[in-house]
């Protein structure tokens, strides 16, 4: 996820190396392609997939760019102190 969202790999190649990133848990790649579609154009990420939600706020943070996030919580299932991390 975090290649897609800073265009280090492009979808396809993606799907290539890791096809279960597609139908796992959700299409990854359709959500990172979403939800980076949604952060550009100032819209709510709405995605509670919390690989998705630290990547996405990665991008913000890299980019200067305010990302809101409508589930901040989801990053609690593999990374609690993921906020502060990001804010320090």
């Amino acid at each position: 996820m975090f290649c897609l969202y800073f265009g280090y790999i492009t979808a396809e190649a993606g799907e290539k190396l890791w096809p279960a990133l597609r139908g796992h848990e959700s299409d990854r790649i359709v959500e990172v392609q979403n939800t980076l579609q949604d952060a550009k154009e100032g819209r709510g990420v709405i995605s509670k997939d919390h690989r998705i939600v630290q990547a996405i706020a990665m991008w913000g943070k890299v980019n200067n760019r305010k990302v809101n996030i409508l589930y901040p919580q989801v990053v609690n299932k593999s990374w609690p102190q993921f906020w502060d991390f990001l804010n320090s």
